[in-house]
């Protein structure tokens, strides 16, 4: 494993990163900025699953967040990959970075299981279940510690 990640950082695209006035700038601006519409869009949705916005149906606060949480998530993976390109080696071994992906980890497989035990009842407009709003709950706290831990990542 260890190989991977001195040969990643010694990459042409490591390096670049690493030595460029303005990729590991980008990165960083990119990963924020996607971060807060990717949050914004999941907290709309676990939201909605806590009762909140009840005007508007569950159906379509999802069909109007779930394309734009997917996309920003896209980004955030885009642009913290190339972020870790930059030194792999010493994240590798950051207690808070490995914090953080463990958490990403266990908050998308939250999402997979709400998705794969409540979606069609939910998409169907049945009440929600009290397990889908302890997701929607358990969403919440782990998207905040997943930036908390993201912050954490230069101070550990």
């Amino acid at each position: 494993m260890t190989e991977w990640l001195h040969a990643l950082e010694a990459s042409a695209f490591g390096a670049a990163v690493k030595t460029s006035a303005w990729l590991y700038p980008a990165a960083n601006t990119a990963h924020i900025l996607a971060l807060m519409a990717f949050f914004a869009a999941v907290a709309v949705m676990d939201l909605r699953l806590l009762g909140a916005f009840q005007g508007a149906s569950v159906v379509s606060v999802f069909a109007v967040a779930r394309p734009i949480a997917i996309t920003a998530f896209v980004l955030i993976a885009a642009s913290g990959a190339a972020m870790f390109s930059s030194e792999p080696v010493s994240l590798a071994g950051n207690l808070a970075f490995l914090a953080k992906m463990a958490l990403i980890g266990a908050a998308l497989l939250n999402a997979l299981a709400l998705e794969a035990f409540f979606g069609r009842g939910i998409a169907a407009g049945a009440a929600i279940p009290a397990a889908a709003k302890t997701a929607g709950a358990a969403s919440l706290a782990l998207w905040l510690c997943i930036a908390a831990a993201g912050r954490l990542i230069a101070y550990v």
